[in-house]
Formats: structure tokens, C-alpha cells, sequence
């Protein structure tokens, strides 16, 4: 009973050390960054502290672009290339190239998102985050 209720407590520390969703911090434990490469053409990146999982940070770096979509105006939006590194001090990201498009374009080759659809099922995970 006790060992349980030791890694219950030291579980719960270490989720509270994952990276939470938010803007870059150099010195905090990650985050979000984005720029536009030109036309309907960004680059969002999302950095992670070695306690956050892939799945999580790849979740996290699909609502990043969900919210960049729809902030520019647009209402789709295809990864036409990810990138994942892990860096030094434990630090991993996940890079991604992105398209834009809005409801009117018709879209082919990548694989599309709703970023309504995306918004809407990462929202309540990390929308109380920011």
C-alpha cells in the first residue's frame, strides 16, 4: 500500500514538470513557436521537456496549428512535412511545414485537417493550459 501511494505521489509530481501548452519559454520547460514562411505556407515547431510524451506533444503542436489556421483566416490546413529532433538537456521537438487553405479551396496531396474538428478535440485538454 505504501509503495503504491509513493508512486502515485511521484507520478503526480512528475506530470506537473511536463510541458504545459504555451508560447516558447527558452528558460521554462517549452512550448509553442510559429512564423510564416510566405503565401499560405507556416512553420510551427513544439518543444518538450523529456517527461512530456510523443503523442502529447504532437497533440499539442496539432492545436498550435489549428489555432494558427483559423487566426490567419483559414479553415484547413495540411502538413506537407514534420521533423523530430531531440536535442540536448532533454528537450525534444516536433517541427511541422504547413499549408493553409479555407473552405473554398479544393485541396489535394496532404493529408487535410478541420482545424474546427481540431480545436474542438484537443480544446478541452489544453485550452485551460494557456
Amino acid at each position: 500500500m505504501i509503495r503504491a501511494l509513493i508512486a502515485t505521489l511521484t507520478f503526480a509530481l512528475l506530470a506537473g514538470c511536463a510541458t504545459p501548452y504555451q508560447p516558447f519559454e527558452l528558460w521554462g520547460r517549452g512550448g509553442y513557436t510559429d512564423k510564416a514562411l510566405g503565401g499560405n505556407t507556416y512553420q510551427v515547431s513544439y518543444y518538450t521537456n523529456q517527461l512530456t510524451g510523443p503523442q502529447t506533444r504532437h497533440e499539442m503542436l496539432l492545436y498550435r496549428i489549428a489555432q494558427v489556421a483559423v487566426d490567419h483566416g483559414y479553415d484547413k490546413f495540411g502538413i506537407s512535412r514534420t521533423v523530430k529532433t531531440y536535442g540536448g538537456r532533454g528537450f525534444q521537438s516536433e517541427d511541422a511545414t504547413v499549408l493553409m487553405a479555407r473552405s473554398t479551396e479544393t485541396l489535394v496531396g496532404a493529408h487535410w485537417y478541420l482545424a474546427s474538428k481540431v480545436l474542438d478535440e484537443y480544446g478541452p485538454k489544453f485550452k485551460q493550459q494557456n
